[in-house]
């Protein structure tokens, strides 16, 4: 997408954004300065070790892994390989993730999320949060981390730990693929970590490519006149979740299909550490955190920002007021609330199909994908923007 030839192009070939000059130096300047003050966080990975059974499917093997990370952090890491009748069709860019909050290793994230990815050629690197695997506080050292980690939840220092995780992967992982050149997806919180992910990448020598995050959260913390409208959340996703489950079971009725109701279990990790661990992410994922990195996201990124017009906590307005200068990154909303977000998962998984068919035509070669064809890939062929 540089005039039209690359969908990311290098700094040094970045069009002008605007036909005037002073407003491409103020966003220079404005995510420049953005970028400046995110605070640092020195985390390494320290250790991985693979737990239970690897898990194959026709198109691909999947196994779990614990990673330790240098800040005292214990994280699931679910891994997906896409099987070799696929090559030559792999991806040779891996897609990083996390969770959504109250999500885990099981349920949507692994059924339709992992699986969908690796079955179209992806290699997936999936850090699970910290929770049924966080260390129990047998003594008063143990019970100072746990605290510290209570109470130092945000967005950045996730962010961190995923960036430190492809740093080990490409010193001691043995892939096959670059670590430093990455796709991404996220969902609510794992969206907004997204954002984080991506203002990050540089200073970590790293690129995402394309984001793809859905439903992010709060970019601001919440204002007063703002109030009225978060109390009503628990009604509308309290319906919007109903109604899903409704529809779910319908499916399974309607085809026979015991999927609609299986791929769903485990979607909630209900396990007491978890729970406690996710309780403490609320006002992390609501203080505004992911808006401040979202501004520090490099001005060429490429990405898709999916929001529902009636999820309050998306604030998809102000998402979309901060990324207007980053003409790479295409808005799709859509009409629903928060829990809406599982019926754009099918969405997704069909653009990182196409994009998969992309990479083919252009011999995997991301930077030769040309703006139109990404728009091709975002919308499909025959559909139409729907970003106003």
């Amino acid at each position: 997408m540089s005039g039209v030839t690359s969908a990311y192009p290098a700094h040094a070939e970045h069009e002008l954004l605007s036909t005037e000059e002073c407003t491409l130096a103020d966003d220079i300047l404005n995510q420049s300065q953005a970028l400046l003050d995110l605070p640092p966080y020195d985390v390494r990975v320290t250790k991985r070790v693979t737990v239970g059974e690897p898990e194959h499917t026709p198109f691909a093997e999947f196994h779990s892994e614990l990673v330790y990370f240098s800040d005292g952090a214990i994280r699931e890491l679910t891994r997906a390989t896409p099987n070799a009748r696929w090559s030559p069709n792999i991806s040779p860019y891996p897609v990083s993730a996390t969770d959504a909050l109250g999500t885990g290793p099981k349920g949507i994230n692994r059924n339709i999320i992992i699986k969908g990815l690796a079955e179209r050629g992806y290699y997936v690197e999936w850090l699970h949060h910290q929770g049924r695997h966080a260390e129990i506080p047998t003594n008063p050292e143990a019970l100072k981390r746990m605290i510290h980690f209570i109470f130092g939840k945000s967005v950045g220092r996730s962010a961190h730990h995923q960036h430190a995780l492809f740093d080990h992967l490409a010193e001691f992982g043995g892939v096959i693929y670059d670590p430093s050149l990455l796709f991404s997806v996220g969902d609510s919180r794992s969206a907004e970590t997204g954002e984080a992910v991506d203002a990050l990448a540089p200073q970590n020598n790293r690129r995402v490519l394309y984001g793809d995050y859905i439903a992010a959260c709060f970019e601001h913390k919440p204002e007063p006149k703002e109030i009225p409208e978060l109390l009503s959340i628990p009604l509308r996703e309290g319906f919007s979740l109903g109604k899903l489950a409704l529809g779910k079971l319908i499916d399974f009725v309607r085809s026979g299909d015991p999927r609609h109701i299986t791929d769903y279990a485990g979607t909630l990790d209900l396990h007491p550490m978890n729970q406690l661990h996710e309780l403490a992410w609320i006002w992390p994922s609501m203080c505004g955190d992911a808006g401040k990195y979202a501004k520090a996201v490099p001005l060429d990124a490429v990405g898709t920002r999916t929001l529902m017009t009636g999820d309050v906590m998306s604030q998809h307005r102000s998402w979309k007021e901060v990324h207007k200068q980053r003409r790479y990154i295409r808005f799709i909303l859509i009409d629903g609330t928060h829990f809406d977000l599982v019926h754009q998962q099918q969405d997704r998984l069909d653009r990182f199909e196409r994009l998969a068919i992309s990479l083919r035509e252009h011999d995997f070669s991301f930077v030769n994908i040309t703006e139109p064809e990404m728009d091709e890939v975002i919308y499909g062929k025959d559909s139409k923007p729907l970003a106003a």
